[in-house]
């Protein structure tokens, strides 16, 4: 696989802009759906088109920064809560293009458990969700544990206390927006394919 891209502009005496071009012996893994990357490759093009909660900063993997988020998620004492403040003014790409909630993160989420989408994560960093076996056996319409109190807010409420980790967690593809009104029809049948037809989100 060949990828190429391209950008203009500059500022500050310095060069900006330019080709890219990143040559592959691998592809990525069958769609480019955030919910089911997976492996580095995934990762690489979902990060080209998607915002995560938190990314890693070149100068920085120690520990990632906010992208989605306004600031880095906080955890309860009891660690079983994690509280997620989202920018203002991020929008969806056509043909969504409106802002961004803590709506289409919940959703995200709440599609990582199912089947149809694959993810190969979601019981490692996400199963103390409360609500989430319920939500993926099919018993339940929306994990309970996630609640968005207002459109800038979602909220992570675990039955163990794993909310660090469950913050970490948000650094992957998984945690990128998801808009339900636009994707639901794709998110049917055995095997979801909204991978296909992916909204962008940033970088």
């Amino acid at each position: 696989m060949v990828l190429t891209a391209c950008g203009g502009g500059g500022g500050g005496g310095k060069k900006r802009g330019g080709t890219l071009t990143v040559v592959t012996s691998g592809d990525v893994d069958d769609k480019l759906d955030p919910g089911y990357s997976y492996y580095q490759l995934d990762f690489i093009y979902n990060y080209a088109v998607e915002r995560p909660v938190l990314s890693y900063k070149p100068t920085d993997l120690e520990k990632a920064s906010p992208d989605l988020a306004a600031s880095y998620p906080t955890v309860s004492k009891d660690g079983k809560t994690v509280t997620i403040k989202l920018k203002h003014g991020i929008k969806f790409a056509p043909p969504v293009n409106r802002e961004v909630t803590s709506a289409d993160v919940k959703y995200a989420i709440e599609r990582d458990f199912q089947p149809r989408v694959g993810n190969g994560y979601v019981n490692l960093y996400w199963a103390d969700l409360i609500g989430s076996t319920d939500y993926k056996n099919g018993k339940a319409s929306e994990i309970t544990g996630l609640t968005t109190p207002d459109k800038y807010t979602l909220v992570m409420n675990r039955s163990r206390p794993t909310g660090t980790v469950a913050a970490q967690a948000l650094a992957l593809p998984g945690s990128a927006p998801v808009p339900k009104e636009y994707a639901a029809k794709y998110d049917k049948g055995a095997t979801s394919t909204y991978g296909q037809h992916v909204v962008a989100t940033g970088p």
